[in-house]
């Protein structure tokens, strides 16, 4: 029995371990592409192309390795800086708008017994569910018709209503015992009271992973911008992930665009491990 137990967990261990190395691979890629000069890669990702033959390959050293990309990336190419301003705009903005719509659309569903709310619910979840190319044109027709297009409102608003932070946040207030809402009630506390006092602070944990996890998604999302307007009007809506893919498609300069992208990386690493620090995350309970 012993050595079965032993077998059993070497083999998670093993599994565990290619799996890990699977998903850590893409990571390998772009670390290697971002050193590695425009003209090795071209020779690697010729047959990419319609006039070469053979077989793309790589290697996972490059012949001689070049720190150029990250050089012009920092140094040499100042529409960095205001494409990652952009995307911190953007982004900030996004997450405000869906904590102000989340966090009352969660608790509305979670406490508030209304007619048909676990119908309403479960159409919001199948919303959720959808890709966003199945909204794209209703998408489109309503910013057209606001007048938002070509604007950071065509970028932000559809952002702002996702239905993922509302089913993150709104589990969580399923836990929180009743019985803590009804003490406050007979101390008193008004309805905002409760839910300022006793509901917030229990989930705190929750609305921090929430706000950390869309900042990571919108920071690197691409296709609604893409969609909607394109990096468009003159560069107002571009962000990081649009000039990525913009190099890595439209220019075939793959070493530049992995650069960028190992630069982002950092940046949103360094902004998790600041934010978690700083809003104590794990410190608290959410029951």
């Amino acid at each position: 029995m012993a050595i079965w137990k032993r077998t059993r967990r070497a083999a998670l261990y093993v599994f565990l371990t290619v799996l890990g190395i699977f998903f850590c691979t893409p990571v390998l890629f772009l670390l290697t592409g971002s050193v590695t000069s425009r003209y090795e890669l071209g020779q690697y990702l010729a047959p990419l192309s319609d006039a070469a033959k053979g077989f793309v390959y790589w290697k996972w050293m490059p012949d001689y390795p070049a720190f150029s990309h990250y050089e012009n990336v920092l140094l040499f190419t100042p529409q960095f800086y205001v494409v990652f301003w952009n995307s911190v705009k953007i982004t900030a903005f996004i997450l405000a708008g869906q904590l102000l719509v989340a966090v009352p659309a969660a608790w509305a569903f979670a406490i508030y017994p209304f007619p048909r709310r676990r119908l309403l619910f479960t159409v919001y979840l199948v919303l959720m569910l959808m890709p966003f190319q199945v909204t794209m044109l209703s998408s489109y027709l309503v910013l057209n018709g606001l007048h938002l297009m070509n604007t950071h409102g065509a970028v932000i608003l559809p952002a702002v209503f996702s239905a993922f932070p509302v089913f993150l946040i709104y589990r969580s207030f399923c836990g929180i015992p009743k019985e803590l809402l009804e003490a406050a009630r007979v101390d008193g506390a008004t309805k905002w009271q409760s839910f300022r006092f006793v509901t917030l602070p229990l989930l705190k944990d929750t609305i921090v992973l929430t706000t950390l996890l869309r900042t990571i998604w919108e920071f690197n999302s691409v296709d609604l911008i893409f969609s909607l307007t394109n990096g468009g009007p003159v560069g107002k809506t571009t962000t990081l992930s649009v000039l990525i893919a913009n190099q890595a498609l439209t220019t075939n300069n793959y070493g530049y665009g992995s650069a960028i992208s190992v630069v982002s990386f950092f940046i949103l690493a360094i902004v998790a491990v600041v934010y978690m620090k700083a809003s104590g995350f794990g410190k608290g309970s959410d029951s």
